[in-house]
């Protein structure tokens, strides 16, 4: 019998080149369909596997990846930084389903601390797997939930996640000192402080080993010695001898080298080889 992704759906997105800063852009509906898990597969035979060279992709990969720890200030403008504050002049209701009102927002937004951006910089990492917020608050934000498609789980405020032993730089804190404005290698927003230690250069240096593993699961369980995380595909950790590499936190939130141990089924050293039999099995992971 064929395995049926719980509420999987594939968007076709139809996308547009602009040929001319004059020329309107059209935006149509997606088409959305719903598909089985043994049709992905089965597609995914049909990609070319040497349509790229992947060491050097990865190599691009990892230089990105590290990227926030060899950056002096976050590359976002303070105004963009700061596009969450947009949802104020919106219709957005909170987990009561009462509207979000201005004071709310005020709230939020001074909070945010935004004269302090880019002015107390500090290297991090994540601790475990991290929500990125707009706002700084685990408060969610619903569009009208009486609406077809709205409401939860549809979490406006919900930017990302972040896996654990994620590179960041740090921009500044909220002024309750609970939040970190951060940015990764692929986005920014605001991170609960007890989800990250702040990292130094003989950290960094231990922490790049050159050797680096994948996880080919979903939601494994790793200890050091005590339960730490359930462990997404993709998240990396760096190998030295026989051991991996994770990030721990001291009592001032420093981070430290932690190694642990993981069973062989669970990762493979990067890069994992671009073919079928790969793309099928981590396909089959979701």
């Amino acid at each position: 019998m064929l395995k049926t992704f719980k509420y999987f759906t594939t968007i076709l997105a139809i996308s547009f080149l602009l040929t001319a800063c004059s020329q309107k852009v059209v935006v149509e509906k997606p088409t959305i369909l719903e598909v089985k898990q043994d049709t992905i597969v089965e597609l995914s035979k049909q990609a070319n596997d040497k349509s790229f060279n992947q060491q050097e992709q990865t190599d691009e990969y990892f230089s990105k990846y590290f990227r926030p720890w060899k950056q002096s200030k976050l590359s976002y403008s303070e105004i963009e930084a700061k596009w969450g504050f947009s949802y104020k002049n919106k219709k957005v209701y909170l987990e009561n389903h009462n509207q979000a009102t201005k004071e709310w927002f005020d709230k939020k937004i001074e909070n945010a601390n935004f004269e302090n951006y880019n002015k107390d910089i500090k290297k991090a990492i994540t601790l475990k797997n991290t929500n990125v917020r707009v706002l700084p608050t685990n408060s969610p934000m619903f569009y009208n939930p009486s609406l077809p498609g709205e409401g939860f789980p549809f979490d406006y405020n919900q930017n990302s996640l972040l896996k654990i032993n994620t590179p960041l730089i740090v921009s500044h804190f909220s002024k309750d000192r609970a939040w970190a404005f951060v940015e990764s290698h692929f986005v920014g927003g605001w991170v609960e402080i007890n989800n990250i230690a702040f990292v130094d250069d003989d950290f960094i240096k231990d922490f790049t080993t050159n050797d680096y593993f994948i996880a080919t699961k979903e939601k494994f369980a790793i200890y050091d010695p005590i339960f730490r995380e359930y462990v997404k595909v993709g998240t990396i950790f760096p190998k030295k001898d026989n051991n991996f590499i994770v990030a721990k936190e001291d009592d001032n939130l420093n981070a430290k080298i932690s190694y642990i141990q993981i069973e062989e089924e669970f990762i493979e050293k990067m890069p994992l080889s671009y073919n079928h039999e790969n793309r099928a099995r981590i396909l089959k992971e979701f």
